[in-house]
């Protein structure tokens, strides 16, 4: 009657994607992987009217931050264009997003997992979406809520999380 499905797209460590709403796992996801080093994905957009990335982490599970500074010394997600500052995170963030400005990018986006042999089994799945000028959020917000209630989290918020560096806040 009319319904119909078209495309899930999931990519993983080492491949390219061009499409829109891609899903971002580990290799062996659902299950975790175990002594990988580094994932690699560019993501290409796919109109130059896209001017931001939105990560949704639906299952995100890295290790945790230097417990002094809050940098992310093991294990390291990082998003970079080679032109602004890079996002870099770690840590616990199931259910988080993040939005990053891409409108001065021509060239490709990489998302970087880099893993340290310190912490064994670690898996993640996360959306990325590519978003044009006209439905973006307010140029340089990190994240961006819109609903008149709710409760918001800080990066890394769990139950023994620890506060990523980096991370200004302003509501």
């Amino acid at each position: 009657m009319g319904f119909g499905v078209c495309c899930v797209f999931t990519a993983t460590c080492d491949q390219d994607i061009y499409n829109n709403i891609t899903y971002f796992v580990n290799p062996h996801f659902p299950d975790p992987d175990i002594n990988m080093t580094e994932c690699r994905l560019k993501l290409k957009k796919i109109d130059e009217e896209i001017s931001q990335i939105r990560l949704d982490f639906i299952h995100f599970n890295l290790g945790q931050p230097n417990r002094l500074t809050g940098n992310c010394d093991d294990d390291v997600f990082t998003m970079t264009t080679g032109r602004s500052k890079d996002l870099v995170i770690c840590g616990l963030n199931n259910g988080q997003h993040l939005y990053f400005d891409v409108d001065d990018v021509d060239e490709s986006i990489t998302l970087i997992v880099n893993l340290s042999k310190k912490i064994t089994s670690r898996f993640w799945e996360v959306i990325v979406t590519q978003i044009p000028f006209s439905q973006r959020a307010p140029a340089g917000c990190l994240q961006y809520h819109t609903g008149k209630t709710g409760l918001i989290r800080t990066l890394n918020f769990a139950e023994n999380g620890r506060h990523l560096a980096n991370q200004d806040y302003n509501i």
